[in-house]
């Protein structure tokens, strides 16, 4: 893992230019309670979210987003049966 993953700075700049980046992490779960591993991946997920959603805009999302996104396609439906996350995002914007 880089150092500037764990927030130390320069991240921005070392994926600038890329047409995608995907930030998978996971952690075991051996021995943990649900609620601790949810902490540690939050823990480092969390401050790069701001970050990914500026590099590869409209193609990355969050969970509230998407679960906006559902309410608002069961109450007014949608243009497509499925929807990348491009079309999530705006499903979330609905009003």
């Amino acid at each position: 893992m880089s150092p500037s993953a764990l927030g130390e700075g320069g991240l921005e700049d070392e994926l600038s230019g890329y047409e995608a980046c995907f930030f998978c992490l996971g952690v075991s779960s051996a021995g943990m309670t649900e609620e601790a591993c949810h902490r540690a991946i939050y823990a480092i997920a969390a401050p790069h979210y701001p970050l990914l959603r500026r590099l590869p805009p409209n193609q990355v999302t969050s969970t509230e987003r998407l679960g906006r996104a559902m309410i608002a396609v069961a109450a007014d439906g949608a243009p497509h049966r499925l929807l990348g996350t491009r079309e999530i995002n705006s499903a979330a914007a609905w009003p």
